[in-house]
């Protein structure tokens, strides 16, 4: 049987234990997977789209055409891609020492091409990701590189050029 005194020291014991139990649900900025704090910096990506057959022999001397696009980017922002026919939209999440990105289409990552394909990837400050489409006899590649703090984007509009 519950007395008005262990009534009233449950309840204020619940009452002193509130902001300790809401102090956990702050949010304080880190990124819960990767501990990083968001960033308000601007990134400049280099990302690098060519197409690939198992299925057709090129003619001796022939490079692939490679589209590539560089251009600055914040949290929140947007870029789009070609991948096997399809638009495919990236995500862009600036954080402390990497960028998050987030596709609408599934990828292997850095040669991975047996494991699990995934939409969501991490890309060091100043680093390059390689991915490519879960698919055996024709795909797409792309390439994505950070080109570092202040570095200038190269065009303001998507170019195409090959690459040899």
């Amino acid at each position: 049987m519950t007395t008005p005194r262990r009534a009233l020291l449950r309840a204020s014991s619940a009452v002193l234990l509130l902001p300790i139990a809401l102090a956990g649900c702050q949010d304080d900025g880190l990124d819960r997977l990767g501990g990083e704090a968001p960033s308000d910096d601007e990134v400049t990506l280099k990302v690098s789209v060519s197409d690939w057959s198992g299925w057709t022999s090129p003619p001796p001397g022939y490079k692939a055409p490679v589209k590539v696009t560089t251009d600055a980017y914040r949290s929140g922002d947007i870029f789009r891609v070609m991948a096997m026919g399809e638009v495919v939209t990236f995500t862009v999440e600036v954080r402390e020492r990497s960028v998050h990105l987030k596709s609408t289409g599934s990828f292997y990552q850095d040669g991975d091409g047996m494991g699990d394909a995934k939409e969501n990837f991490r890309l060091p400050r100043g680093g390059r990701i390689e991915l490519a489409t879960p698919t055996m006899d024709a795909g797409t590649n792309v390439t994505i590189e950070d080109l570092g703090a202040g570095a200038q984007p190269a065009t303001s509009a998507p170019s195409s050029t090959s690459t040899g």
